[in-house]
């Protein structure tokens, strides 16, 4: 059997539209069997802390009905959604809905145009964005790390504590020295070939990367 889900957050003309980009006409040229729409609405418009808290309601709910969804559908079953944002607000809830999606066995078929005629491996699919949610982390941890460097960097700078490699020091070359090694550090060059290289001690590339 081929169910669609739609989830709407109350855009009437969005699901209901006529046109080709109408939510369940887009359904109907899948050649879907059953149509499951959710709609959220918020039932208590006039409280202010509901309001406040108005995405995160929506996202929960949706999470919570579309899993519930899922563990209606049999094995071989196929769910047929418009895009991959429709199994979450998170790239960590969407995979959460295809590990369950493919512990049930059921198949599943995207109707955007990056995954049209393709035959979707769900555990490839799962691994990818595992992949990518790691990816963001690790640049996130990155950016944290260079940040904090740069403000130490700033902060010694006019402290009277001169280095002879760092963002500030006064010769360019120093400086392209330093920069050199982090960038080498990040490739996980061992410290001893980049002293060979660079021609410097293995005690001021472990200043540098300490960041002493």
């Amino acid at each position: 059997m081929r169910i669609g889900y739609i989830r709407n957050n109350q855009n009437k003309h969005e699901l209901n539209s006529t046109s080709d980009d109408g939510q369940i006409n887009k359904m109907k040229k899948a050649n879907v069997e059953n149509i499951i729409i959710e709609v959220f609405q918020n039932q208590d418009e006039d409280n202010k802390d509901k309001k406040n808290n108005k995405n995160e309601d929506i996202q929960q709910y949706f999470k919570n009905t579309l899993l519930s969804s899922i563990n209606e559908l049999r094995k071989n079953d196929t769910i047929v959604v418009l895009g991959l944002s429709e199994l979450g607000e998170s790239l960590s809830d969407i995979i959460k809905v295809l590990e369950v999606i493919d512990a049930k066995g059921v198949q599943i078929e995207i109707l955007d145009h990056c995954f049209q005629g393709i035959n979707i491996n769900k555990k490839q699919l799962i691994a990818t964005l595992k992949w990518v949610k790691d990816k963001e982390r690790k640049d996130i941890i990155k950016r944290q790390a260079r940040g904090q460097l740069i403000a130490k960097a700033k902060n010694m700078k006019g402290s009277g504590r001169r280095k002879k490699y760092s963002p500030y020091a006064e010769d360019p070359k120093d400086r392209e020295t330093y920069f050199t090694v982090l960038a080498m550090l990040e490739e996980d060059v061992p410290i001893k070939r980049i002293a060979e290289l660079l021609n410097i001690s293995r005690s001021t590339i472990y200043t540098i990367k300490d960041g002493k």
